[in-house]
């Protein structure tokens, strides 16, 4: 009987390495000690038979001392881990890299390689080239950017990184990314992006248009039964938690059934919208 438990132990080992390198890009000792109870020589011997059990799938970077993957197919029989099971195991050990940042989310599942080359970017700090579809370029144009956060905001996946062209940090819509390709990092320091480092509490309650018992309604639902709520988001993301909830900000135009919440303190977000609503 030890045999089996020995192999299913081995095989969700296994799995975690996949996660990595599907989700990450690459995997390494380090790496992996954040979520195995594993000391340096056992998960030595791990990695060295993930190696010998799939070749060619790793090729050693010995400056990083990490196993870097080269996108080679998994066989038949393995199926490969989701990004919900990558960012389970992560969160579950602490594990998640401070770029990283998955508060709400139920954004499209994106391309693996990409969502792996944005983090690994952002982890060295170093650049990518993108070509990116905008409104203004909807068959996309050329931009070299710095990535330091890779957020999800409900249904988008945002990249915040410095913009070579427009010299100052910006977002960047994962799924508008056609193609990229890794660069050398800035050859000078970047200045600190405030509206990432920097939060804003967020004071919200039922739309005042409610009548008070659907007003209660609404406060079970979002709030526990709570009357007021109160959120802490980073400042870059504000527009996006705020579009997505269908908050109003300014309740007198902006109604119910759109939306059922409302921002209590509509002063703190001043300059924090996206143009067409910080226009009002």
């Amino acid at each position: 009987m030890s045999m089996p438990r020995t192999k299913s132990l081995q095989d969700d080992r296994f799995r975690l390495i996949w996660a990595f390198l599907l989700w990450e890009g690459h995997v390494g000792n380090a790496r992996l000690r954040q979520v195995l109870d594993l000391e340096t020589v056992q998960v030595s011997r791990l990695l060295t038979a993930f190696n010998d059990a799939y070749p060619g799938v790793t090729s050693a970077d010995r400056a990083t001392k990490r196993y870097v993957y080269t996108g080679r197919e998994a066989p038949k029989d393995v199926a490969l881990p989701s990004l919900e099971e990558y960012l389970a195991i992560i969160d579950r050990a602490d594990a998640a890299g401070p770029w990283l940042n998955t508060q709400i989310s139920f954004a499209p599942r994106p391309d693996p390689w990409m969502f792996a080359s944005v983090q690994a970017a952002c982890s060295a700090r170093s650049g990518l080239k993108i070509t990116y579809a905008s409104l203004n370029s909807p068959d996309g144009s050329e931009r070299t950017i710095y990535p330091h956060a890779i957020a999800s905001m409900g249904s988008r996946w945002i990249i915040r990184a410095w913009c070579g062209q427009k010299g100052r940090h910006v977002d960047f819509l994962l799924d508008r990314v056609l193609s990229l390709s890794p660069v050398a990092g800035p050859d000078k320091v970047l200045p600190a992006d405030d509206l990432w480092s920097q939060t804003v509490d967020l004071r919200l309650r039922a739309h005042d248009a409610h009548q008070e018992n659907f007003a209660k309604l609404v406060q079970r639902h979002y709030f526990n039964g709570l009357k007021t709520a109160r959120r802490t988001l980073r400042k870059a993301l504000v527009p996006y938690y705020l579009q997505e909830m269908r908050i109003a900000v300014d309740p007198e135009k902006e109604l119910p059934p759109a939306f059922q919440l409302q921002l209590i303190n509509p002063d703190a977000v001043r300059g924090l919208l996206f143009p067409a609503l910080s226009s009002r």
